[in-house]
């Protein structure tokens, strides 16, 4: 077993190939061509007319500008919904548009296009709804509004339902049947993005590239928060859209960037947008209301309301930062694991609606099972769940659709929402119907490290981390090479970092000693699991360069470490 207590599973064992190879035949890069366009520099954006209903999209929208309707954009509260509320209302104010937005409340109305909302545009008297990263769902919703005489486009990624909004006036969705566009993983943000490419291109042709670029950072944002696959199109707008963020400009995020202390000379990376970015941006909808940051988005000039914004959102990310710190912690206490082999559930009234999702990812985490975390509300719960690979957490929960209010999400994810008198039924039943679905699952739930394949001791060369970097950006779909280390010692531990709970290990090859810096690793533990500190071990770690002060030097990032037997 390893220190972190993780089954490593090795995805290419071939001796035959070299390291590049190895890491490339795991991405699905076979030949020549793919490899060759994975790795160019001249990215180019997909035609956005080769999405069905684009052309109809972008004909209706032309028409309210020349007609002066106002239009109305409803976005999602997540990240991705409001950086491509952010796009649209951007895009649609630089072509002379009279618009407004509307975002849902996370709390109060919950996910999607809701009637009151569509009744409240109808009243001002305006007639075009564009939604973002939601709508394929509210069939019922958009049939309400076209009998109310107005008119829908929807913006959307998420999985098409049974009963289809077929009243909506366009449906931009790549994953629709019929759509013939070529890349299906577009998220939230990026479909915005592509009506955003197609309306300045058609309405704004002779300088709408410029523009165009500098909303790539929004759009990179999305589909990096939204866990976008950073393959094709995704790929192409995250790799442009670091390099737009890098001088963003829109006023809102160089505050959020100035008060999330990211200095112009650091590396912006998948991480800058997962770890610091879009968690603020994230954290209005979360606990509180999203209009502070989208309103921080929107904003076009340095000043005093701008920096209010963006302190307020500032506090309320930290406000979220310690509620998810005190629940998870309170969460943790009430695993037993004689009784959450399967599936932890707990639940508390203490617990924020807005961050249910984030106890049970912790969860995960920690116990490597699926996790139910729900709040009380009253005389009723709501829940969010995450789940593993092979543990379709909706089948599961589907499995008790009769006693729950509302139930929806993907295997992956999902929520619902339970009367309390059915709690104890529900509760009862999901963990029986949990053994039953996963109990004779493949090395049970003991956490898995997905390993690309082993590097040799020669292959630990500057050139190979060279060639690694410029596989970036990394993420789902493209994660960062990470390899197994075998025969390597120790020879030195020491803490780093503020408050010294990072280790520095020297790492002594065959060939050379090397730096490894192990996050949240006390030298105490790492001692206590190694013994001896000359002792073999193998280890998890990505290949990097440390550049310090004009100084580059290879390094590991220690992902996790196995002692040799």
């Amino acid at each position: 077993m390893s220190l972190l207590g993780k089954r490593w599973i090795i995805k290419n064992t071939s001796n035959e190939k070299k390291l590049l190879e190895k890491i490339m035949q795991n991405r699905d890069l076979n030949d020549a061509e793919t490899i060759t366009t994975f790795f160019s520099e001249k990215e180019e954006f997909l035609d956005p007319y080769l999405m069905k209903d684009m052309e109809k999209a972008v004909t209706r929208i032309k028409a309210a500008i020349s007609d002066k309707e106002r239009i109305i954009i409803y976005g999602d509260y997540d990240v991705d919904g409001i950086t491509g509320t952010t796009i649209l209302v951007k895009t649609l104010n630089r072509l002379g548009a009279q618009t407004s937005y509307r975002i849902p409340h996370r709390f109060d109305d919950g996910y999607g296009l809701h009637d009151k909302y569509v009744e409240e545009v109808a009243a001002i008297g305006a007639k075009l709804i564009i939604t973002v990263d939601c709508g394929i769902s509210c069939a019922k919703q958009v049939t309400h509004a076209k009998q109310l005489g107005l008119d829908v486009i929807i913006t959307d990624h998420h999985t098409i339902p049974e009963i289809f909004p077929s009243d909506a006036y366009a449906i931009l969705h790549p994953l629709q049947v019929d759509c013939p566009y070529p890349f299906k993983g577009l998220t939230g943000s990026a479909v915005a993005f592509k009506l955003a490419h197609a309306l300045l291109a058609t309405l704004s042709p002779d300088d709408h590239l410029k523009f165009l670029e500098s909303l790539t950072d929004l759009a990179s944002f999305g589909t990096v928060a939204d866990c976008g696959p950073l393959t094709g199109e995704n790929r192409t707008i995250v790799k442009r859209g670091l390099k737009a963020f890098k001088n963003t400009h829109w006023a809102g995020l160089r505050q959020m960037k100035n008060l999330a202390k990211i200095k112009d000379e650091d590396v912006l990376d998948t991480t800058t947008i997962g770890f610091k970015m879009g968690p603020r941006i994230n954290a209005a909808g979360r606990v509180d209301h999203p209009y502070v940051a989208l309103q921080l988005l929107l904003r076009d000039e340095d000043d005093t309301r701008t920096l209010g914004l963006a302190q307020k959102l500032e506090g309320l990310n930290i406000m979220r930062q310690d509620m998810t710190q005190k629940a998870v912690f309170e969460a943790m206490k009430l695993y037993k694991p004689e009784y959450h082999k399967h599936l932890f559930i707990a639940h508390s009234p203490d617990w924020h609606t807005g961050i249910l999702g984030l106890i049970a990812s912790r969860a995960v985490e920690k116990f490597g099972c699926p996790a139910i975390i729900l709040q009380e509300r009253g005389d009723m719960l709501v829940a969010s769940a995450r789940s593993i690979d092979g543990c379709n957490i909706t089948e599961l929960i589907g499995s008790q659709a009769e006693n729950l209010i509302a139930f929806g999400g993907h295997s992956a994810a999902a929520g619902f929402s339970v009367k309390k008198e059915k709690l104890h039924i529900v509760e009862r039943e999901f963990y029986k119907n949990a053994q039953k679905l996963w109990g004779t699952a493949s090395g049970g739930f003991t956490p898995a490290l997905n390993l690309d394949c082993e590097i040799l001791h020669n292959e630990l060369t500057t050139e190979n981390a060279m060639k690694i970097e410029k596989m970036q950006p990394f993420g789902i779909g493209n994660t960062k090479p990470l390899f197994i280390l075998k025969d390597a010692r120790i020879s030195d531990i020491s803490l780093v970092g503020k408050e010294h709970n990072h280790a520095r290990l020297t790492i002594q090859t065959k060939d050379q000693d090397l730096v490894g810096i192990f996050f949240s690793a006390p030298e105490k533990v790492l001692r206590r699991q190694i013994g001896d500190i000359n002792t073999p071990v193998s280890i998890a770690c990505n290949l990097e360069l440390n550049r310090f002060r004009g100084k580059t030097s290879l390094q590991l990032m220690i992902v996790d470490i196995e002692v040799s037997h």
